[in-house]
């Protein structure tokens, strides 16, 4: 439901010169046909259909489709700002040692509110401490930038990481080259109850863990001592309360508001649903 509104904000770059790929993996909605209609009027856009893969099959089907030096990627439900294309391309070209290039991101709800501006370390030491000790979104991963060569020499994704395939990937290119990020808001990053972080975090973090070792193993550094705690997907409370935060974090008041009453619906009775309400109907 997502998809025109993402497709279109690539389209509509302030960089006009590229080629959009969108694999459809084994779709049963109408995806397909709106896909096939934007084609049909854009010849920049190019449609591979495919049986049900899976993500990592269809992000390495994306590497050896495109065309492109540089590979931009994201999500079918994030929205990119105009200027993303052309800031990345910017960056690139004046730090050539540069292989992997993130932004922040604004986070917004399934109804386009904004949530949380959301920024990452900028520097590459910050962004390989945080994936070596097994901590995702040091790039956010539909922000990125990729030189293809960089992406080639390490083999693309491996399927071995599921659901933290970006943190094995960004570990493995900042053995060959430096990584970044902007500080300049990329994408409206879009999170709900769907998204891989909430329905399987528990996955997600075990998988990072695991990639984060693994680059220890390579590098003949110390393993990190991982917590030992049993961690569970987020349940809805939790997330309406992290939400609200966020939103009234940000002075994104209406948005907290929002949440803070979704939150006492859901659990009236603990403390924490009326301490969250109260300041968000203050508004800080």
């Amino acid at each position: 439901k997502y998809l025109e509104t993402a497709i279109s904000s690539v389209l509509n770059q302030t960089v006009s010169d590229f080629e959009l790929i969108v694999v459809n993996d084994g779709s049963s909605d109408q995806s397909l046909d709106l896909l096939e209609s934007i084609a049909a009027r854009d010849s920049r856009v190019r449609v591979i259909t495919q049986e049900n893969a899976g993500l990592i099959k269809a992000l390495n089907r994306l590497i050896r489709e495109s065309n492109g030096d540089i590979l931009f990627r994201m999500d079918a439900d994030d929205i990119a700002e105009p200027d993303r294309f052309e800031k990345q391309l910017a960056y690139l070209n004046a730090h050539p040692e540069c292989v992997a290039l993130g932004m922040a991101v604004q986070l917004i709800d399934s109804k386009g509110r904004a949530l949380r501006v959301m920024r990452p370390p900028l520097d590459h030491d910050g962004i390989d401490d945080m994936g070596i000790r097994g901590i995702g979104a040091a790039i956010y991963h539909p922000t990125v930038a990729i030189r293809r060569e960089a992406v080639e020499a390490i083999g693309g994704y491996h399927d071995q990481y599921p659901h933290a395939e970006d943190v094995d990937l960004f570990l493995r290119l900042a053995e060959v080259g430096q990584l970044a990020n902007l500080s300049a808001v990329g994408l409206q990053y879009r999170i709900h109850f769907q998204s891989i972080g909430y329905t399987h975090r528990a996955k997600q973090i075990d998988s990072a863990n695991r990639a984060a070792t693994d680059a220890c193993m390579r590098r003949g550094l110390a393993i990190p001592s991982w917590d030992g705690t049993e961690v569970s997907d987020r349940d809805v409370y939790e997330s309406l309360l992290m939400w609200s935060w966020w939103a009234l974090g940000d002075k994104n008041v209406a948005t907290a508001r929002y949440y803070a009453f979704k939150a006492m619906v859901k659990s009236p009775i603990r403390l924490r649903s009326w301490k969250l309400l109260a300041c968000a109907i203050r508004g800080y």
